[in-house]
């Protein structure tokens, strides 16, 4: 009989290797840890990390935007549509959706929206859509800080607080191929006008994952989650996240919540909202739809 051949991905869709390494080293910075995303015995994950897809885009110069001067992230958004195991091979495929220039007072500011849809190899079902909005501009980056000093409401309860090390950033840079100097590189950073080393946005998308699993409970999966960068944090300062339930979001099977991402000066730098849901089995293990 003749040899069984591997089929190849329809143009415009590439393989995506779920690995196991990298969603190991997110799982140890970050977290979430328990059901559904661990199961609490063996350090396995079960899950792919909530933000493992959207932390891995395509190259972005692939898509032709530009990789210079500066480069900075302005939103993310993710989307399960089903789970996705750690090991998996996915294919995906990275539209730019649009692209638009804004003119600020020092300078322009072009703003390129990139869409990414996962699907399993076999049955081709979408399992998981993401959109990253990223900027690129010639002028030197602020000092940080979130630009308009927004406090989290007093309503918003605090669930978690990180501290990001330099050797965690780093590794967070490896497991997710985001070398961008200004997350590691002091002398790089303050050259474009940081006080220093700044925290990955996708780093604090994750701790917000992170803290809407703590709120939501054993067993809690997030099903959707997006986060607005207002402001930058810097590597070694606390973070903190601080979760309000939206109203109406009731006590069902799936909740909402607004995330707030606060600095170590008290001032909201992120803000996200997040879909959650509960439907843990007996055996600890998340159900599948």
């Amino acid at each position: 009989m003749p040899e069984a051949v591997e089929s190849q991905p329809e143009q415009g869709w590439e393989i995506f290797v779920c690995d196991e390494w990298r969603a190991r080293v997110l799982y140890e910075i970050t977290g979430p840890h328990g059901p559904p995303y661990a199961d609490g015995h063996v350090p396995c994950p079960v899950l792919l990390p909530p933000t493992f897809l959207v932390a891995h885009r395509t190259d972005p110069a692939a898509m032709g935007v530009p990789d210079a001067p500066v480069r900075l992230n302005a939103g993310n958004w993710c989307r399960w549509e089903a789970p996705v195991m750690s090991g998996e091979i996915l294919e995906r495929r990275t539209v730019v959706e649009s692209v638009t220039t804004k003119r600020g007072g020092a300078g322009d500011l072009t703003f390129y929206q990139l869409a990414t849809t996962y699907r399993r190899r076999m049955t081709r079902d979408v399992v998981a859509r993401t959109s990253t909005t990223t900027i690129r501009t010639g002028v030197r980056q602020g000092r940080g800080g979130s630009g308009r000093h927004i406090e989290p409401p007093a309503e918003a309860v605090p669930v978690i607080e990180v501290t990001p090390s330099s050797r965690e950033v780093v590794r967070y840079a490896a497991a997710t191929g985001d070398f961008y100097e200004v997350h590691y590189d002091d002398a790089f950073a303050r050259a474009r006008g940081l006080p220093g080393t700044i925290t990955h946005g996708l780093l604090k998308l994750a701790y917000l994952a992170r803290a809407a699993v703590q709120w939501g409970g054993r067993g809690t999966f997030v099903r959707e989650l997006s986060a607005s960068y207002r402001g930058m944090d810097r590597v070694g300062a606390p973070f903190r996240v601080l979760a309000r339930a939206d109203e109406g979001a009731g006590d069902g099977p799936s909740r909402h919540l607004t995330l707030y991402g606060v600095s170590a000066d008290g001032v909201v730098s992120t803000v996200g909202r997040a879909e959650i849901e509960s439907n843990e089995g007996e055996d600890g293990q998340w159900l599948s739809d």
